[in-house]
């Protein structure tokens, strides 16, 4: 029973420093883009708030992405941002579809659902492939994809 207990205990005083370290992480990309809000350019601006995010996404998601990309000020970073965040969070086709959603144009939201495919296609996922290609902006794009997707699931 002291086993358990001591050893309830060390994983609990483990848990709270992890918090704490990821509490304080937290603070540090606030801080990071609260700093980059008095820059004097918008150009300036954005790419401090990419920065940040670099810097911190392993403890953000594809929530905290979409949500920093909705509020860059240039539309042709926030894309960036976005193909960024299917890099790192898009391994999900649900999840990659949420993302390229949120981008400003239908090319870069094509070009992002392409590898979106790519992953499911390896995968082999007639489905998700699908579902994904049914996303794309362009009619073309669409019609390709949803071959793709049917040539390769085939097998």
């Amino acid at each position: 029973m002291r086993k358990l207990l001591f050893l309830f205990s060390i994983l609990l005083v483990i848990g709270t420093a992890q918090a704490a370290n990821f509490d304080s992480n937290l603070n540090s990309y606030n801080s990071c883009i609260q700093a980059s809000n008095k820059l004097n350019s918008p150009d300036l601006r954005d790419t401090k708030k990419v920065s940040c995010f670099k810097k911190h996404k392993n403890i953000l998601n594809s929530n905290a992405c979409i949500k920093l990309a909705s509020i860059l000020e240039y539309t042709s970073i926030a894309d960036e941002l976005l193909s960024l965040c299917i890099d790192s969070y898009g391994f999900d086709a649900n999840k990659c579809v949420k993302i390229a959603s949120h981008m400003n144009y239908g090319e870069n939201a094509d070009l992002a659902l392409w590898s979106c495919i790519q992953l499911e296609s390896s995968k082999r996922n007639k489905a998700q492939c699908l579902k994904i290609a049914k996303n794309m902006t362009f009619p073309h794009n669409k019609a390709r994809a949803k071959e793709l997707c049917l040539y390769q699931n085939e097998k």
